[in-house]
């Protein structure tokens, strides 16, 4: 018996990964139980006054939050981190219905890392996020109808 699968040009990393985690390529809407934000409006760099000033203006509720975890995808670290890096950030705990609680760190620029008691961790990014973002129109795939 033979297995052919297909997999988008456009998606073969993220798809790929997906295959070999045994996740299925199109997923639905997960059910989030309950969203806390700790933290908001925090500067990964303290002595940059500018910046620290500039974050302090990320407050993301957490209608906001769950609104993103609900429809955010996996990317790469790489993607996360220098793609779509921001210097502003907030934190607080997720509990999904599936998978239980977790901590998570989001970057007002749309991606985030969520970890685990069990230290697994998964960095997820979406673009269409609703609250102010500092450093929008920074990132390299920014275009005039983004900002």
């Amino acid at each position: 018996m033979e297995l052919k699968v297909t997999v988008p040009p456009k998606l073969c990393g993220i798809g790929m990964l997906m295959l070999v985690l045994g996740l299925p390529s199109h997923v639905s809407a997960r059910t989030i139980l309950r969203v806390s934000v700790s933290q908001s409006g925090l500067s990964a760099e303290p002595d940059d006054a500018n910046l620290t000033r500039a974050c302090k203006r990320f407050k993301p509720t957490a209608k906001q939050v769950q609104a993103f975890f609900s429809k955010a995808y996996p990317v790469r670290r790489s993607y996360a981190v220098h793609e779509r890096y921001s210097g502003c950030y907030a934190t607080g705990t997720v509990v999904f219905s599936e998978s239980g609680e977790a901590r998570w760190s989001l970057s007002s620029g749309g991606a985030a890392t969520i970890e685990w008691d069990t230290a697994e961790i998964v960095d997820v990014f979406y673009p269409r996020y609703g609250w102010h973002d500092p450093n929008a129109c920074t990132y390299g795939s920014a275009s005039a109808g983004d900002c």
